[in-house]
């Protein structure tokens, strides 16, 4: 009896140890080789992502570069900026079709001109014999509406202010692009791989799973003020697709001569493929969670805007039903987020793949309505843009591509500086309407007794001008 079952042990115990018999590097390899072969019939994708009830639009495309390891040609997918889609789309845009050093020219050459005019202008003002206090009225408007003011010394300021945030947007997506292609170059795993070993394997959310755990890592990041150290990755890769289904790095963070600890993982559940996208592998939901990140500085602050943010929920309480639902729509998901980093949890965003599509171009720009404040806190789902070959998103529909074009870069830019200048946070000054810009427009509309709307208009950047200009 024994004697016949120890052939079955045997064929047990090799089916183990050759389960692993794969390296970490072999792994790391067959990851990368079935992420380039995934994308060879592809040329373009479009993703609709909802992230914290925010929903986006993203367009890569492929491109290639040469590796720095004898990969030789390397394919990789780069995000393509809104900024160049509707460039893209509309071609006869002289901003569009101007360099950076362009648009700083063109800024220069439109507050010379602002400033002869506005000479000019006075000059024959004074001459023309008008009623007493018209010129002061025109040349000197409400300091809340710079906007309204006739001297073109200021509309030229005006106009300058956008072509250098165009100019500077230019730059950042340039310099952006060359990251992207610098980080395709290298196998992102080879420096890595002698200090990872493999641990055995897991069940995670149903799935087998290789488990890797890569020690000294030693990436040293600099921040104000201080570094994080990120020491240890644990790894989990699907052993079927070689996808990775989890991650999390720990570190130490030291900031002002004081030391905490650092996690950052994320988590990536229910890989599918999308019709048309060939093997493509998007996991549909990723959950992003960060702990120990926030200085003691600014785990203080967040304690006192916890106590602040208590207060405003007690405002809302009494707050007109209408007033109340716009105010969640435009903010729920950044409150709930503040209300987990003050309760010591620390940061947890999650993020959901809603379509994709591969192979079909740019997108036009009235797909990119979903970006828009207007619909900001109420996701994806119900959302169709007019053409929009997403599919199955429902019938709520945008009344026209006039009504939807993305909000002018410029303007968005020159918010975003001044909004800046004032204390709010509003991330990078891309140009991007994002999620911060929203909500520090909110902020400073709140702030100053305005309808709260989230929206960047003429009227808005005005405003705030004002606010800059009474600062000096």
């Amino acid at each position: 009896m024994i004697k016949r079952s120890l052939p079955i042990v045997f064929v047990i115990f090799l089916l183990s140890t050759s389960a692993f018999a794969q390296t970490p590097a072999e792994i790391f390899a067959e990851m990368d080789n079935r992420k380039r072969a995934s994308i060879a019939e592809i040329s373009d994708m479009t993703r609709l992502k909802q992230v914290a009830g925010m929903c986006t639009l993203e367009y890569f495309e492929k491109a290639t570069t040469e590796s720095t390891d004898g990969r030789g040609a390397v394919d990789y997918m780069r995000l393509v900026p809104i900024t160049e889609v509707s460039q893209r789309n509309s071609p006869d845009s002289a901003i569009a079709n101007m360099s950076a050093d362009d648009l700083d020219l063109t800024a220069l050459v439109m507050e010379d001109a602002g400033a002869q005019m506005s000479t000019v202008f006075k000059s024959e003002a004074a001459g023309a014999n008008l009623p007493g206090g018209i010129v002061p009225m025109l040349m000197n408007p409400p300091p809340n509406e710079p906007w309204l003011s006739a001297d073109p010394a200021d509309m030229g300021g005006m106009y300058a202010t956008m072509f250098r945030a165009a100019a500077e947007g230019k730059r950042q997506d340039a310099a952006e692009e060359l990251r992207v292609e610098q980080e395709a170059k290298a196998d992102p795993f080879a420096a890595v791989a002698r200090n990872t070993k493999m641990t055995g394997r897991e069940k995670i959310n149903g799935r087998p799973a290789l488990k890797l755990i890569t020690e000294g890592l030693n990436n040293r990041q600099t921040t104000d003020g201080g570094e994080f150290v990120l020491q240890t990755m644990h790894l989990w890769v699907d052993a079927d697709h070689y996808v990775p289904l989890k991650f999390q790095v720990d570190g130490i963070a030291t900031q002002n001569g004081e030391s905490r600890k650092v996690s950052i993982g994320r988590e990536d559940l229910d890989f599918q493929t999308y019709p048309g996208c060939g093997d493509v592998r998007e996991p549909s939901k990723s959950i992003m969670r960060m702990a120990g990140i926030m200085s003691p500085e600014e785990q203080a602050q967040m304690a006192e805007a916890s106590a602040k943010m208590a207060e405003f929920e007690q405002q809302m309480a009494s707050m007109p039903a209408a007033q109340k639902e716009m105010i969640m729509r435009q903010m729920g998901p950044q409150l709930e987020m503040m209300r987990g980093m003050a309760s010591g949890k620390g940061i947890e965003m999650v993020t959901e793949l809603k379509a994709m599509r591969c192979n079909t171009g740019a997108p036009a720009n009235n797909e990119y309505a979903v970006s828009l404040p207007m619909n900001m806190g109420s996701g994806c789902d119900g959302f169709q843009s007019p053409g929009s070959i997403m599919g199955g998103m429902g019938a709520r529909a945008v009344a026209s591509s006039s009504d939807t074009v993305a909000v002018d870069t410029g303007l968005v830019r020159m918010i975003q500086l001044d909004l800046a200048r004032l204390g709010y946070e509003t991330g990078e000054a891309d140009g991007v309407l994002s999620r911060p810009t929203v909500v520090a427009i909110t902020q400073f509309e709140a702030a100053n007794g305005l309808e709260v709307t989230g929206r960047a208009t003429p009227q808005l950047a005005g405003r705030l001008q004002a606010a800059v200009s009474a600062l000096n």
